[in-house]
């Protein structure tokens, strides 16, 4: 079996921990009167961020543990699809508190 470069794999998750990171950096440094749970992009950042570290955890540690621990690499294969289903989640979060501030926004 051919190993796949681990390079192009791992970069886009790691734009999206950095991306995320920069976020939670710029929020926490601009503190306003709403909670930060109230921001929808709080979700998508969180989701991000989660995902992203289970997919480099995933990833990278794929091939090792295939040829030395098979019964872990399927534990860390079964908890990313939990990761995956948690992910869905913080995104249906984030498209309820949109369409309630979207609601809220054409009454005023």
């Amino acid at each position: 079996m051919e190993r796949l470069n681990l390079v192009p794999m791992a970069s886009l998750p790691i734009l999206f921990i950095f991306e995320s990171l920069l976020w939670y950096y710029h929020k926490l440094k601009n503190i306003n009167e709403y909670k930060i749970t109230d921001d929808f992009l709080f979700w998508i950042s969180s989701g991000l961020l989660i995902w992203s570290v289970f997919f480099i955890f995933r990833a990278i540690p794929m091939y090792f543990l295939q040829d030395n621990d098979p019964n872990l690499l399927s534990f860390v294969i079964d908890a990313f699809s939990v990761v995956n289903i948690l992910t869905y989640l913080l995104f249906l979060i984030e498209l309820i508190f949109m369409k309630k501030n979207e609601r809220s926004s054409r009454r005023t």
